[in-house]
């Protein structure tokens, strides 16, 4: 069933008539979770998961997950791809608890023009997380050895023994695959979280493929101090700049299974071949109003870059439709997405965004509207709307 629930009514009785079928005086819709169902069998869809703004606005994603972890019974979000993966608090620590043990007191780090400035001042923040999670938190375990006690033994080049002998020697070569996954026992987010399980493959995978292509293969060198330093500048370069910097992304492949038991946020893109009970689409959170800035994501007013290169190299194809332009490609883009997001749903389909998407919204004493493609909208500019879409 579907209530009537609008501060316009004028309004929504327009948008009735024109394509949304309104249920006044009918009873409130109810959406619940059966005794055999659970939070998986729901799957939030948006242009992009990401809980910021490049400026630090926060998303409807980040609203959503902080009230989900307010209820009286909290839901747990998988949102991995919410938060860009330098900012990530376990992330930081582990890179930070990384750096201290390769590169004591920044010796390297410091001399080393070539970092970015971005990127060192990232890796600065990591190191002061880090050493507070040891100090402050020191975590478990702490037999046979702590953490502490890890990273000194690695800094001061000396291996740990039980007896503390002096007749073992600190290796030639030390592996940063065979360090990170010595961290990781101290770090039980990379163990028991399903996010942090997605994080931990995306530095690894990073580590990994550094190795492939560099001279020291994701090794420092301890052979000659001209090695070490060497190598661990190759490190700083190759592995912790391009995490410090935003260049490494959370890749699909990461987390093909779905955990059970949580609330899932990710991307139309993200949820193609996937099906679930109750899919909730947001198709307006970000418009307030008609916008310029934001028109590729809902009603298309300029070509973009890629339509304008599949322009340019269009007409060298035997694949090439010169009967459409860049602006029919860039609707039809948008409609196959949001066509890949509304066939997600088994049962429910629930479309949501701000009010001003349906009321439109004054300005200058003139009453505006936001044409959105996920809304019914064609290209003409005229609202159409869609058959068996209530208005809630």
């Amino acid at each position: 069933n579907q209530k009537f629930n609008s501060d316009n009514k004028t309004t929504l009785i327009n948008y009735r008539d024109k394509g949304f079928e309104l249920a006044e005086g009918e009873d409130e819709i109810v959406i619940e979770l059966g005794d055999e169902g659970s939070a998986e069998d729901i799957a939030f869809l948006t242009y992009s998961p990401k809980e910021l703004t490049a400026t630090g606005s926060r998303t409807f994603a980040f609203a959503l997950k902080k009230q989900l972890g307010r209820l009286r019974h909290p839901i747990d979000v998988f949102n991995p791809r919410g938060q860009d993966l330098q900012n990530i608090d376990c992330v930081a620590v582990f890179c930070g608890l990384m750096l201290e043990c390769i590169d004591p007191n920044s010796n390297y780090q410091n001399t080393n023009d070539k970092l970015p400035n971005s990127a060192s001042r990232n890796m600065k923040v990591w190191r002061r997380k880090a050493i507070s999670y040891m100090n402050d938190v020191n975590p478990e375990p702490h037999s046979p050895v702590s953490l502490e006690k890890f990273v000194t033994h690695w800094q001061i080049r000396h291996p740990f023994s039980s007896d503390e002998s002096n007749d073992i020697k600190w290796p030639k070569k030390a592996n940063l695959m065979e360090l990170a996954y010595k961290l990781v026992s101290w770090i039980p987010e990379f163990q028991e979280d399903d996010e942090g399980v997605v994080y931990l493959k995306a530095i690894t995978q990073t580590i990994t493929q550094t190795s492939f292509f560099n001279k020291y293969s994701a090794n420092i060198d301890f052979s000659s101090p001209e090695a070490e330093k060497e190598s661990i500048n190759e490190a700083l370069l190759n592995i912790f700049v391009p995490i410090a910097s935003g260049g490494v992304q959370i890749d699909e492949n990461y987390f093909e299974v779905i955990p059970a038991n949580r609330f899932n946020i990710m991307s139309i893109h993200q949820a193609k071949g996937l099906e679930f009970p109750l899919v909730i689409v947001d198709v307006g959170s970000r418009f307030k109003k008609n916008l310029p800035k934001d028109a590729n994501l809902r009603f298309p007013k300029n070509v973009d870059s890629s339509s304008i290169i599949q322009d340019r190299i269009k007409k060298y194809s035997s694949l090439s439709n010169r009967n459409r332009d860049s602006k029919d490609m860039a609707f039809d883009d948008l409609t196959r997405l949001y066509f890949v997001a509304f066939s997600r749903a088994k049962d429910v389909l629930l479309l949501v965004g701000l009010n001003p998407n349906i009321d439109g919204y004054k300005q200058n004493d003139k009453q505006m509207k936001i044409p959105n493609v996920a809304l019914g909208w064609n290209r003409d500019e005229e609202f159409i709307g869609f058959d068996n879409i209530f208005l809630i």
